[in-house]
């Protein structure tokens, strides 16, 4: 007895490969959405960890951490490395210059200060040494980094000011910025919650060191000068660290100036940045935060009323 066997046709098999394709093309969107929403939950995390660090230093020392110490000799991210459970690491760092006293310490990646979301930059070579950009930076105020009025915005005060030592290898980009000491909570006039301690930046590719945050003064600062993701270009005063020509085409504007510096908080999230407030808390702010809000919570004493974001 003859079996007859049922096979699917040709068209009958385009029909079910479209289908499918159709069926893909319809979830990719839901599944890269929801991997976002993971990397940016994760970044989240990583705000928090750095801002119960913060306040861990401060209860221990009673002030935030300086800035930066001179233009290489350590920053913010150096100095709360400690509570982070990263103290044995802390103490690896000699006093001098990240990259010519600290060539190991430099090229390490340091997990908490990467924001998954941007892809990790191939390591800048600095005196023959590959070093990592990061993800994170401290709040420099509502103007620009020399912490000074600029083009009639007045300066209303920043989370971080310069260390007692700021000066000492002679740097004169840095003479003129007035000396604001060490910062208490109790100077946050504001309220810790209005106040943003940190914020995202990008990592800077090639010759650009945005994102150098550990030991290099200019790029672990932002500032509420331009806001969100802004159009307007980053401007950074150490030659060749900030220049248009080695950006990825996908990375925002960045220029080498005599002055004024700034960076503005950046991220390859859609449409905005994850933000660290003093009080711990982490917020999301659109790209179309208004600029009069923006500069608001990156002052410490303002006396500006932010009713929303």
């Amino acid at each position: 007895m003859r079996t007859s066997r049922r096979a699917f046709t040709l068209v009958e098999l385009l029909v079910v490969i479209a289908i499918i394709g159709v069926l893909v093309a319809l979830l990719l969107p839901a599944v890269q959405a929801a991997r976002e929403a993971a990397r940016r939950s994760q970044c989240v995390n990583n705000l928090k960890q750095v801002g119960l660090a913060m306040q861990l230093y401060h209860d221990a020392q009673g002030t935030l951490p300086g800035g930066a110490k001179s233009c290489c000799w350590g920053t913010w991210a150096n100095f709360i490395l400690p509570y982070l459970e990263q103290g044995n690491f802390a103490q690896t760092w000699k006093e001098g210059p990240y990259a010519t006293a600290n060539p190991e310490f430099v090229k390490v990646r340091i997990g908490l200060y990467t924001c998954p979301s941007d892809t990790n930059n191939a390591p800048t070579i600095t005196a023959g040494i590959p070093i990592p950009n990061h993800n994170y930076a401290a709040n420099y105020g509502n103007t620009v980094f020399a912490q000074h009025d600029n083009q009639g915005v007045q300066f209303l005060g920043a989370p971080f000011g310069n260390t007692e030592n700021y000066n000492n290898t002679g740097f004169d980009r840095y003479s003129a910025r007035p000396f604001r000491g060490l910062v208490p909570f109790k100077e946050i006039s504001d309220g810790l919650s209005n106040t943003l301690l940190v914020s995202e930046i990008v990592q800077g590719r090639g010759n650009d060191m945005r994102g150098r945050i550990v030991g290099f003064a200019d790029g672990g600062a932002f500032t509420g000068w331009i806001g969100p993701n802004s159009n307007l270009p980053d401007n950074m005063l150490a030659g060749l660290v900030c220049t248009s020509t080695s950006v990825d085409a996908d990375s925002p504007p960045c220029v080498t100036i005599s002055n004024p510096s700034y960076l503005g908080s950046r991220s390859r999230h859609p449409s905005g940045v994850n933000s660290l407030f003093a009080d711990g808390s982490a917020s999301f702010f659109s790209d179309g935060v208004e600029i009069q809000v923006w500069r608001a919570i990156t002052t410490i004493a303002g006396d500006e009323v932010v009713s929303n974001n």
